[in-house]
């Protein structure tokens, strides 16, 4: 294996898994969203622009009432999390090498 195969998996491995992770957020926080409404008979829709998980961030703190304290280090890691995941799946896609 040549050293740009090397670094293009390790890239594309590290970029599958946190993708993965942020899915599995995104997931889990909609998995709590549909609990809530059942749960607490609630029927308002996640509305609002920008990106999911800070509509189900505000969703679950505002319509379902939790108590969410997020710190601006958490918000900056999602945020950077979010960015590697949409590069990764919207924007960097390129053809394996041959």
């Amino acid at each position: 294996m040549i050293a740009y195969d090397r670094d293009f998996y390790a890239s594309f491995v590290y970029s599958t898994v946190m993708t993965q992770l942020f899915s599995t957020l995104e997931n889990f926080l909609q998995s709590m969203i549909k609990l809530c409404q059942n749960e607490l008979g609630l029927s308002e829709d996640i509305s609002g622009n920008g990106p999911l998980v800070n509509r189900y961030l505000s969703w679950l703190k505002k319509v379902a009432g939790l108590r969410l304290e997020i710190s601006s280090e958490t918000w900056s890691s999602l945020d950077t999390l979010r960015h590697i995941r949409n590069n990764f799946v919207h924007d960097e896609l390129r053809p394996l090498p041959a």
